[in-house]
């Protein structure tokens, strides 16, 4: 963005510097889209999105639960092979008294998503980390499984 309102950067921001272009546009890490009135619609977060090849938004994917054996999940991408980029992974809270197996849930995403969007591997949990207004914590989910290595 840019314009004469746009602050010069963001409180505390350890990459001030880096989101600056060379002609004056702040870069605010969101994917956004813009109508033909001008409306902008912020969509998702640059470091949310899985970069597999072709994109997709791991928002997309974490809302897909109508009928599904999982109460809530998320969608983080972790790299596997280097030439793939990332690759799906569903973190999932099992509906009370469900047992999902990661066959289930495929099933069930199937036919919402294209092939190369199903997550490659779930990690099931108890509870999935919230914000003091509800939302996912999608910063401790990238730590929590920045780690998290694919099985063999």
């Amino acid at each position: 963005m840019r314009g004469p309102w746009v602050a010069g950067r963001y409180f505390d921001a350890p990459d001030a510097n880096d989101r600056w272009t060379a002609d004056g546009w702040f870069k605010t890490g969101d994917v956004a889209s813009i109508d033909e009135d001008g409306l902008i619609q912020i969509a998702d977060r640059l470091k949310d999105l899985i970069k597999s090849g072709a994109s997709g938004s791991a928002r997309s994917r974490s809302k897909t639960t109508d009928g599904s054996p999982r109460r809530e999940g998320g969608v983080r991408g972790r790299g596997p092979p280097p030439e793939m980029g990332e690759r799906p992974l569903a973190v999932i809270v099992a509906r009370e008294g469900r047992a999902p197996t990661p066959d289930a849930l495929c099933a069930h995403l199937s036919p919402h998503f294209a092939k190369w969007q199903i997550p490659d591997a779930f990690v099931f949990v108890d509870q999935i980390p919230r914000t003091s207004v509800g939302k996912f914590k999608k910063s401790a989910l990238r730590a929590r499984f920045q780690t998290w290595t694919w099985p063999a």
